[in-house]
């Protein structure tokens, strides 16, 4: 990928290289060296949609990661909603899955919560 990066002649390429590294380290757990690499991506990006779509689903990535969910998931919102308008829509159906993804921990934890009252009022019944 660094090879990718130096072979890259635009800086809005260059941007979409430097997410794909960044979503490198969050896999590694190497969560401030991720956030480094998306801020550089920032700067090159400039207004190009795909790589600010890019830019917003790696950073969405970094935070769901690292353990914080609520502040990803306005990111994979607006990365869908950009990539759509970028017609990028490998990447908006990527966006959509990570959204989806956080809304399967919720209705989890819902279904937790209604099982566990469930379970205090069968108690209650004894």
């Amino acid at each position: 990928m660094r090879r990718q990066l130096v072979d890259e002649s635009t800086e809005a390429c260059q941007a979409e290289v430097l997410t794909q590294l960044a979503r490198i380290e969050g896999l590694r757990g190497e969560f401030a060296r991720g956030d480094a690499l998306i801020d550089e991506a920032v700067r090159l990006a400039g207004e190009d949609a795909a790589p600010v779509a890019r830019i917003d689903l790696e950073r969405g990535r970094l935070l769901r990661s690292g353990g914080d969910e609520e502040s990803a998931r306005p990111l994979f919102e607006s990365a869908y909603a950009r990539a759509l308008a970028a017609e990028q829509y490998f990447m908006a159906a990527d966006a959509a899955h990570m959204v989806a993804l956080g809304l399967l921990a919720v209705l989890d934890l819902a279904h937790a919560y209604d099982r566990a009252l469930h379970d205090l009022v069968g108690l209650g019944r004894s």
